[in-house]
C-alpha cells in the first residue's frame, strides 16, 4: 500500500488529505477524509486543541477494519517529516486508536507497528519538535510493546538499535524493557462471519491447561431491531 502511494506525495501540500483518506480506509468511514486538514491551527506547544479535535471523532476510532492503512499512514509520515503540530496529531491519533480497543491494539501489534515506531523514535526523535510530542510517542510505544514483539527479526532489529556506536541509548532501552515484561497471551481475532472448528476434542491440545478467554461484543440495538 505504501509503495502504491509513493508517487502521490512529492510535496507536503496534500499530505493531510492523503492521511485523512488512509484514516478513512482504516475505518471504512469517509468522514475522516478531512480529519488532518481540519486540524486546529495552534502552536506546537499547545496540545489541548488537538486532543479536543481527536475526542470529537473518538467514537469512530473503535472498530478498526483495515489496520494496514494505519501502518501505511505512519510509514508515510516518517518519510514526509511534516510540521510539528501534525507530528503530535499523528502520534496522538494512533495512540487513541490503540487505547480505545484491545482488538485495535492486537491487530496493529501483529503488523509490527511497534517496531516501526520504535525504530523511528530511536533514530529520529530529535525531529519531534516538542516534549509533548516525544511523550505521546513514548506512550504509543509502551501501548504497542506491552503486547510483546511480533517476530524474531523485528526483535533482533530493535535490540540492535539500542546500541549506537558502542553507546547504549538509555531511553530506547527503557522502552524496550517494557516489552520484555509483556504478559499478554497468544490470541486470535474473528471478524464478520467466522467459526472455530474442533474435529477432535479427545486430545490435550484444547482446551489448554491454563484455560482460555472468549470475548465477544454484541450490538444490543441490532438485537432489538431484528426482534420486531
Amino acid at each position: 500500500m505504501k509503495q502504491a502511494l509513493h508517487p502521490t506525495f512529492p510535496s507536503d501540500a496534500g499530505l493531510d488529505h492523503l492521511w485523512g483518506l488512509l484514516l478513512s480506509l482504516a475505518f471504512n468511514d469517509l468522514s475522516f477524509e478531512s480529519f488532518f486538514s481540519d486540524a486546529p491551527d495552534a502552536p506546537d506547544d499547545q496540545t489541548a486543541p488537538f486532543d479536543s479535535h481527536i475526542r470529537l471523532s473518538q467514537e469512530g476510532l473503535v472498530n478498526l477494519q483495515n489496520p494496514g492503512a494505519v501502518t501505511a499512514l505512519f510509514e508515510l509520515y516518517t518519510e514526509a517529516i511534516p510540521p510539528g503540530r501534525i507530528s503530535y496529531l499523528v502520534f496522538r491519533t494512533i495512540e487513541r486508536i490503540i487505547a480505545v480497543s484491545h482488538r485495535n491494539q492486537a491487530m496493529l501489534n501483529c503488523l509490527g507497528l511497534g517496531g516501526f515506531v520504535f525504530e523511528y523514535f530511536s533514530t529520529k526523535k530529535d525531529l519531534l519538535s516538542t516534549e509533548h510530542t516525544k511523550l505521546v510517542a513514548q506512550k504509543l510505544l509502551r501501548r504497542l510493546l506491552e503486547m510483546g514483539i511480533p517476530s524474531l527479526d523485528q526483535a533482533r532489529r530493535l535490540f540492535q538499535s539500542v546500541l549506537k556506536d558502542s553507546i547504549v541509548d538509555s531511553q530506547a532501552l527503557t522502552l524496550l524493557r517494557s516489552s520484555s515484561r509483556a504478559k499478554w497471551p497468544s490470541f486470535f481475532s474473528f471478524s464478520h462471519a467466522s467459526a472455530l472448528v474442533l474435529p477432535d476434542t479427545r486430545g490435550k491440545a484444547f482446551p489448554p491447561p491454563t484455560g482460555f478467554t472468549y470475548m465477544v461484543s454484541i450490538s444490543v440495538w441490532l438485537l432489538f431491531h431484528f426482534s420486531y
